[in-house]
């Protein structure tokens, strides 16, 4: 039996605090895109903080482009927060 954990990366590894299980693809792309979109609320919150300090590096708003894509198998955001869906056999489950 095939599952699909959907989970954020980082530059620590991977964080389960944050994930989900599916039992089909379609599932958890939907909860990928949902992810996806709390991520970068996040960073939105972060980038308006530093400006709100008195600059920005940059680093945000690369960031938040980057998790502007909507395709599971393109988006790439380095070593930051990525939104990602793994596929996992399950060794001696049934369906």
């Amino acid at each position: 039996m095939k599952v699909w954990v959907v989970t954020a990366s980082n530059c620590e590894g991977y964080s389960m605090d944050s994930g989900s299980i599916h039992a089909n693809y379609e599932s958890a792309v939907k909860a990928w895109n949902i992810l996806r979109l709390e991520i970068q609320a996040e960073y939105q919150r972060q980038l308006a903080w530093e400006k709100s300090s008195g600059g920005t590096s940059g680093m945000y708003e690369k960031m938040i482009e980057n998790l502007k894509e909507t395709d599971p198998q393109k988006i790439g955001n380095g070593a930051h927060g990525t939104p990602e869906i793994l596929p996992f056999d399950l060794i001696g489950a049934t369906a």
